[in-house]
């Protein structure tokens, strides 16, 4: 199965993130579109190009270029992407990372266990555009 298109599928199902009680970001400050490159350990995986993040309630909603959403709890800078297992096509897929926001960009590193697949680990870096 395309390590991609699980990739993708993966990041659609992020809905909780929990993280330090860091106060020095708020969600108005990180919200808008981040523009940068992904890197995977696989190369025939690839993460996002670009992510928009904007409010939904009190939680943030992450959308990539391909219009996959995840929500992530916010907590501050510092986010933490809990371990968490699905199955995506009777394959049992296991994801968890970090996502940070420091001045003007966007950190997220994601690890996917793929089972069988492997394991892909991936980081997108992304500057913000106003």
């Amino acid at each position: 199965m395309n390590k991609s298109l699980l990739t993708l599928i993966v990041l659609s199902f992020f809905i909780l993130s929990c993280g330090g009680d860091d106060d020095s970001c708020t969600a108005e400050m990180v919200l808008g579109t981040y523009i940068g490159t992904s890197e995977c350990n696989d190369p025939t995986s690839e993460g996002p190009t670009s992510i928009v993040v904007t409010q939904s309630g009190s939680n943030l909603l992450l959308t990539d270029q391909d219009g996959l959403e995840f929500e992530v709890v916010f907590n501050g800078c510092e986010n933490n992407i809990p371990r968490t297992s699905i199955n995506v096509f009777g394959i049992d897929i296991t994801y968890s990372g970090d996502i940070k926001f420091s001045d003007e960009t966007i950190e997220l590193d994601i690890i996917l266990d793929l089972g069988v697949l492997g394991t892909t680990n991936c980081t997108f870096i992304g500057s913000r555009r106003m």
